[in-house]
Formats: C-alpha cells, sequence, structure tokens
C-alpha cells in the first residue's frame, strides 16, 4: 500500500518539477524533474540490467576463486613432490637410517 502510494508521488513530483518552470523560471529543477519521469519509466528495465551485471559479477568472482584453490592445490602437490628427500639426503641430514612410519607398514601379497 504504501509503496503504490510513493510510486504516485514521485511520479506526480516529476510533473511538479517540471510545470515549477513557469513560476520558478529554474531549468535545474525541470532537469531533475524530467532525470526523475524517466528513472520511472525505465525502472524495470534498469532493474534487469543490474540484475544482469551482479550476476556476471558473481560468476567471474567465482570463476576466480575455484582459479584460486586449483593453482592452491597444485602448489601443495608441488610441495609434496619436491618436499619428499631420497633415504640417502634423509640419513646425511638426521645422521640415522630414520626407522619407518606405522601408516607405510608393508603388506604383503
Amino acid at each position: 500500500m504504501f509503496k503504490e502510494n510513493s510510486n504516485k508521488l514521485i511520479e506526480y513530483l516529476s510533473l511538479i518539477l517540471v510545470l515549477s518552470f513557469f513560476l520558478l523560471h529554474n531549468i535545474y529543477i525541470v532537469l531533475a524533474g524530467l532525470c526523475i519521469s524517466i528513472y520511472e519509466l525505465k525502472k524495470d528495465q534498469l532493474n534487469l540490467y543490474m540484475t544482469h551485471v551482479r550476476s556476471e559479477n558473481l560468476i567471474e568472482e567465482r570463476k576466480k576463486s575455484v582459479e584460486v584453490l586449483n593453482t592452491e592445490y597444485s602448489n601443495k602437490e608441488l610441495n609434496k613432490e619436491s618436499s619428499k628427500e631420497s633415504l640417502a639426503e634423509l640419513i646425511e641430514d638426521l645422521g640415522y637410517i630414520p626407522a619407518r612410519d606405522r601408516n607405510d607398514e608393508d603388506r604383503a601379497a
């Protein structure tokens, strides 16, 4: 109810601003009235355009986030591969032969 009344008020306001030229002789008020009336005429198209732009921005942001996640995953994989030292290098660093982890138990086939 209130929204309908406010829409009518804005429509009448734009008409009043345009007609006020005869009393006030101020072109800026007329231009403001014209802008308001053009906005009222094109409101649906503007809202449709804005939702389209927002959805495109969301799609671009999601693509960027997926690319970032993919690069982070590939960087982790590269770090895992580069961090695996050979047994000889590990013995040189530690000074002794390390025991196997419990997770790496050999299973008989």
